[in-house]
Order: structure tokens, then C-alpha cells, then sequence
């Protein structure tokens, strides 16, 4: 072998160079990314792919002519539902065994004594974008004069390759079709979902249960506790609207569903499985905490894993689109991550909200937020939940730590009584500020201030070290903050079997004063601070689906 294509070998054709650049972009794993075990990649939505990603590193926009490509170089499609492709040198944190990947050797024609050959090993790695090298030789030239033949009967043999996935991509986009319509069927005749809302949840909006006096009992799905079930069936509608949603993108695109009990003419399917795996990842994603120490992280973890685990019979699945689940500014100088999980009707849970949030200031600094919010609705007057941490530097941080009052506490003292005084909420305030490095912190916005209660734990950490301020948020703040939690859940969040009735006028009062606040969180918050760090698009996405997830739209 010559010192030149033995350079040659060692550089990787600019094809696969690219796709790995493509698929181990974590910006872009919404549309594209590793499996789980890192050994293959996955095209979860393919008109995505094709329309937007393609472009950007090579001169087409064709998901055929990007597979066709696939395949001269040896990869395979590994799942028969799924667009999942393998190579034995194309993994994970694998990027310098591309150089082994040869690209196969097919004949194209053979014309006037000359046969053209598209792809030879020694060639492939000098390739364009999209298309292998070309020579021409005599067949005289040749070593094996019966190697002509074997080519053109390799090629012979792919071309039948092709057509015979031509075909099972043509059953399988048959069978998306037909899973489509037996879905609109179920939703239209069972849960008595509107033509029109079908039509808002294909074209992106949110699913909106039907306003009815008359409860709607669907086949095989029961009622729950001996009644009609409206929750259990507002919560299938929402699971079947959210697949239509998916599955509408793109037919082939892997959708998600959660367990539930479907009519026996409904069998299940493992693109509901794809889906639902792909769900998972997202959630994954933002359990990563990715941007904080191990500490904190932790902290978030715990809280967010015990309030899905108690409140799980109380909470839908997070239906939010991929790019408001995990999003970035143009330029990655800011990443962020959002998971909503609205509750269930017979629920005194409205919302849960968790996220974090990383970005990089200008003067060099990185600011970290993480948060876990969760709002009740007006079926109860119970205070709400909330811990947020917010750090710019290694050394020190914010703390705020509360259940936010939902009623005036000077005209309420007996509320005071009952969820402030009775719970000994303060203890954990006055116990954190007894430690050197704490200090009270003081928001700048009056609004902020006016809307926790007055044992909310507003502190400012300032540690000499970065090991100091460890050692306080795994000994003091975390236990605090768990303690917190347990307060909320047992008093506030837990589901009574005899529920305190409140009146009609309390209850108005209640929701003009939580939309209203809610309303001014994201006034002084978001709508301010969101479009500087991730731009007006973005912005505008992500803002009007946590207002949407707030109802006040």
C-alpha cells in the first residue's frame, strides 16, 4: 500500500464525517440521536430531517438519497418500524473509526469496452458531499477477468435490496395511514372529541376536552372509582390526540402513547412503544440537570422524582412538543429544559412545572437556574409549592424556598394558622440563617416579594469556597427542602376523601387571583427575560406554551 492511500484510508469520507456531526448534535435529538446504547442512530422525525438538518450539511433536502447513501456505505436499518440505522463503525464517542468504513464497490455501466466504477475502496474516502469518486478503466486492465460479471450481479442483487425496502416502506406508510384513521374513529365515537379539535391538534395547537353536561362512557375503558370516569377519559383523550399529533408530522415518525385499556379492535403497536421510549429520553434530558454540581442536582432529582411518585395517579404525561421540552438560543451561548404535567380533572392538582436553565453572560460568568414549581387549582385554597436556585457563581447562590399563600393572610388568619404557624414552616428559615454563610435575600421586585409567604426561605448562600457550599446544600438546604415538600404533599396536595366543599364566590376569587398572579409571573419574568437569551423565536414558542400550561392564554 502506498503512503498516499494510506493517508487516504485515514481520513473518513466527508459523508460520514458529516452524518456523525449530524446525529451527535444533542441540540438536535428531538429529530435525530443515538439509541440507548449508543450503537446505531435514530431518525425520529423525518420530514424534520429532510427539510431542515439535510440542508445544512449537504446540497439536498432528499431522506432517500440520504438512506441510498446509507447503504453504499454498509449501514442497515436495524428496527422494521423505526428509522433506525447501524454500522459496526459508527457508534457513540467512536468518531475516529469512521476511517474504516469503506465504501461498497458497484458497477454503473459498461459501455464501449469501458466499465465505469462508482466507489472503490481506495477512492472513497476523496468523495463530495453526497456522491462517490468515479474511474474509468479497460476491462483488460483488470486482474480478474470475470470481475465485471460479479459486480453487475452485486448490483443486480442490491437493486432487488432496495426494492424489496421500497415495498415494506410502502406497507408500513399504509399501515401508519390506517392506524391514523382507526385513531379518528375511536376519538370521534367514543370520547366524543370534535372534528375541529382533531384538525387543532394536527396543525400543532393543544387538545381542549369537550365542555358537556352528558358523560361520555367509552367501551372498555372504566370508570374508575364506581363513576363515570370523565378524568380517566379526558386523560386517553389527551394520550390519542397527542399520537395523532405525532404521527401526523410524519406517518413513520415514532409516536408515544402511555398504558391504558384500549377497545379489543385497537391492538397494540411498537411505534406506540417508540414513542413512548423517545418520551422517556426527553425526560431524561431534563432529570440531567446537566449545567449544576452533583449536589445540587441530586436535590432537583429527589424533589422532582417524589412529586411524580406521589402524585402519579393525579398527573397526565407531559404533552409539550420536543423543541419547548429541550431548546437553545441560535448561537448555544443558552440551553434550557421545560417539564409540564397537567393534572388529572378529579384532581386538585393543576399543574406541575419543572426546568432549568443555563447561560452564559457576556462578562464570562454562567448563569444556572433550577426550579420545581406545582400549582393547585380553585376545587381547594391550599397554598402552592415552590424551590428555585439560581447560582452565577461557584461560590454562592439564591435559595427560595416557600408554599405561596392563594388568600389574603391578614383577612384569613385562620389560614395563616393552619398552613404557616400549625406546620412550623418557618423553622427551616430561621435554621438555615443561623449558618455564617447565609444572609436574608431581597428580590428587587416588589411583585416578587408581595407573592411569598412570610416563612418563605428568600436566602442568599455565600460560601469562601466551593466545597463549603456543597457541604451546605447537602447537609442544611436539601433536608430543608424536603421537609417543605413533605408539608405541601400531606396538607396541601393530597387528595381527601371527604374534599372541603368551597363556596362558588371563594372559588372565583381563587382563580381571578391565581391567573392574575400567574399572569404577572410571566410579565415580569419571562416576557422580559426570554427573548434576550434565547431570541424572539424561541422565546415566543416556548412562552406561549408554559402560558398555555398556565391558562392565561
Amino acid at each position: 500500500m502506498t503512503a498516499v492511500t494510506a493517508a487516504q484510508r485515514s481520513v473518513p469520507a466527508p459523508f460520514l464525517s458529516k452524518t456523525y456531526q449530524l446525529v451527535d448534535d444533542h441540540s438536535t435529538d428531538d429529530v435525530v440521536s443515538w439509541n440507548e446504547e449508543g450503537t446505531a442512530f435514530v431518525v425520529w422525525k423525518t420530514a424534520e430531517f429532510a427539510k431542515d438538518l439535510l440542508p445544512q450539511y449537504f446540497k439536498h433536502n432528499n431522506f432517500s438519497s440520504f438512506i441510498r447513501q446509507l447503504n453504499t456505505y454498509g449501514f442497515r436499518k436495524t428496527v422494521p418500524d423505526k428509522w433506525e440505522f447501524a454500522n459496526d463503525y459508527f457508534r457513540r464517542g467512536g468518531e475516529e473509526l469512521l476511517s474504516e468504513i469503506r465504501r461498497r464497490k458497484s458497477v454503473i455501466a459498461s459501455t464501449a469496452g469501458k466499465c465505469v466504477v462508482v466507489g472503490s475502496p481506495s477512492e472513497s474516502n476523496s468523495g463530495g458531499d453526497d456522491h462517490g469518486s468515479s474511474s474509468t478503466s479497460s476491462p483488460g486492465s483488470s486482474k480478474n477477468p470475470g470481475s465485471v460479471e460479479n459486480m453487475v450481479a452485486d448490483l443486480s442483487g442490491e437493486n432487488e435490496k432496495l426494492k424489496r425496502e421500497n415495498n415494506n416502506l410502502s406497507s408500513e406508510l399504509a399501515a401508519a395511514k390506517k392506524q391514523r384513521d382507526e385513531l379518528v374513529t375511536f376519538l370521534t365515537g367514543h370520547l366524543k372529541v370534535r372534528p375541529e379539535q382533531i384538525d387543532q391538534m394536527i396543525k400543532g395547537g393543544k387538545f381542549k376536552p369537550v365542555e358537556s353536561d352528558e358523560e361520555s362512557e367509552c367501551e372498555g375503558c372504566g370508570g374508575g372509582d364506581g363513576g363515570g370516569g370523565g378524568g380517566a377519559e379526558e386523560g386517553m383523550a389527551m394520550i390519542f390526540c397527542n399520537t395523532l399529533y405525532s404521527s401526523s408530522l410524519s406517518p413513520l415518525t415514532s409516536t408515544r402513547t402511555k398504558p391504558s385499556r384500549f377497545p379489543k379492535n385497537l391492538k397494540p403497536r411498537a411505534q406506540f412503544q417508540s414513542m413512548e421510549d423517545h418520551d422517556d429520553h426527553l425526560r431524561r434530558k431534563f432529570m440531567e440537570f446537566p449545567y449544576v454540581s452533583p449536589t445540587r442536582k441530586q436535590l432537583m432529582v429527589d424533589l422532582m422524582s417524589t412529586v411524580e411518585n406521589r402524585l402519579q395517579s393525579q398527573l397526565l404525561p407531559c404533552n409539550l412538543p420536543p423543541d419547548v421540552r429541550n431548546f437553545k438560543n441560535p448561537n448555544g451561548s443558552a440551553e434550557a429544559s421545560l417539564h409540564i404535567r397537567s393534572g388529572q380533572k378529579s384532581s386538585p392538582i393543576d399543574f406541575v412545572i419543572g426546568s432549568w436553565i443555563h447561560c452564559k453572560i457576556p462578562t464570562g460568568v454562567s448563569l444556572n437556574i433550577t426550579s420545581i414549581s406545582a400549582f393547585l387549582n380553585s376545587s381547594t385554597k391550599a397554598p402552592n409549592f415552590v424551590v428555585e436556585l439560581i447560582q452565577s457563581s461557584p461560590e454562592s447562590l439564591v435559595l427560595i424556598l416557600d408554599l405561596p399563600h392563594r388568600k389574603d393572610l391578614v383577612l384569613n388568619p385562620d389560614y395563616l394558622k393552619e398552613y404557616y404557624q400549625d406546620t412550623a414552616l418557618d423553622s427551616h428559615r430561621q435554621s438555615l440563617l443561623k449558618l455564617p454563610e447565609v444572609k436574608p435575600y431581597v428580590s428587587p421586585s416588589l411583585f416578587v416579594r408581595s407573592a411569598f409567604s412570610p416563612t418563605a426561605s428568600m436566602l442568599k448562600i455565600d460560601a469562601e469556597e466551593e466545597d463549603k457550599l456543597e457541604e451546605i446544600l447537602r447537609d442544611h438546604v436539601s433536608p430543608a427542602a424536603k421537609e417543605v415538600l413533605e408539608v405541601w404533599l400531606e396538607r396541601c396536595a393530597k387528595e381527601e376523601e371527604e374534599k372541603i366543599v368551597i363556596g362558588e364566590e371563594e372559588r372565583m376569587e381563587l382563580e381571578r387571583r391565581d391567573k392574575s398572579f400567574r399572569r404577572k409571573s410571566i410579565e415580569e419574568d419571562l416576557d422580559l427575560q426570554f427573548p434576550r437569551m434565547f431570541g424572539e423565536d424561541v422565546s415566543s414558542r416556548v412562552v406561549h406554551a408554559i402560558k398555555e400550561a398556565f391558562g392565561v392564554l
